[in-house]
């Protein structure tokens, strides 16, 4: 569980660098009404959005570890060999890159007042390997019994991901600037802290759905940084489905007023 942990931390880490890197060869233009698999989602006028081929993201980082992992034996640093091998495999894992299939992720850039805002959208529609990480409560009414199930769902997703990132041993950032080397990506030491919010019993479309947002900062073997993740979880059919907006913590209030004015009033879920 760690190391998938881990991974999906690289997997965004090669997310923020290389979709911004790229910026200048996506040609996306502006529109406010999209159709994405998940559904119908009226952004704001202006927005730019391009979706992010994730299979190649993850042979890129296959590629990645598969030349790191030489570059270790020949080097004969055994340990982070075998780190990086293991690494290599996880990449390759088929019921991996099956979940992922269900996956689509956006990036989206917002301009507000003279600011432009940056995000990343993802949406995740239900498969045998992705309905073990969403909640299955959106057939009928949400019952008493059914929103005691979600909050016990979301206790169990706070203590398994805080498992994946637990806290560890700050580094010192006093004295000299410490330099980083590309090869401590794949130590896997994290340290995080988590505000979680309350999970919250909403509709979409005048359907049952939940939501809840959770504050994300630390660092990952000295590279720091703060997110914010708002969830959205609703059925499509009578199977669940997703939409998440990961943007950084700075930027948390303009992406949660934006989007929960999106999901009340301006998207419907696919007809499964």
């Amino acid at each position: 569980m760690k190391k998938r942990g881990g991974l999906f931390f690289s997997l965004l880490l090669f997310l923020l660098v290389f979709t911004v890197a790229a910026g200048e060869k996506c040609y996306a233009k502006e529109q406010a009404y999209i159709s994405l698999p998940a559904g119908q989602i009226r952004l704001p006028a202006g927005t730019r959005i391009v979706e992010i081929d994730v299979l190649s993201l993850l042979d890129l980082a296959s590629d990645y570890a598969n030349g790191a992992k030489y570059r270790m034996y020949y080097r004969e640093d055994f340990e982070l060999y075998f780190k990086i091998t293991e690494l290599f495999k996880i990449l390759n894992d088929q019921s991996l890159r099956f979940a992922l299939g269900a996956v689509n992720v956006y990036m989206l850039s917002v301009p507000d007042g003279g600011n432009d805002y940056t995000a990343w959208l993802v949406a995740m529609k239900s498969n045998q390997e992705t309905e073990k990480f969403l909640p299955d409560v959106f057939k009928g009414k949400m019952t008493e019994q059914k929103k005691e199930q979600a909050l016990a769902w979301y206790e169990q997703q706070k203590q398994e991901t805080e498992k994946m990132f637990p806290r560890a041993k700050k580094p010192d950032f006093g004295g000299p600037v410490r330099k980083v080397a590309y090869t401590d990506l794949f130590d896997y030491n994290h340290s995080l802290e988590y505000e979680w919010q309350d999970l919250d019993f909403i509709t979409i479309n005048k359907k049952p759905a939940l939501s809840h947002g959770v504050r994300a900062t630390g660092d990952s073997n000295g590279l720091f940084s703060a997110f914010y993740v708002k969830r959205y979880m609703f059925g499509i059919g009578k199977k669940p489905a997703l939409l998440a907006v990961v943007t950084f913590d700075s930027e948390r209030s303009f992406w949660t007023r934006t989007f929960d004015q999106i999901m009340t009033d301006g998207f419907k879920p696919a007809a499964r």
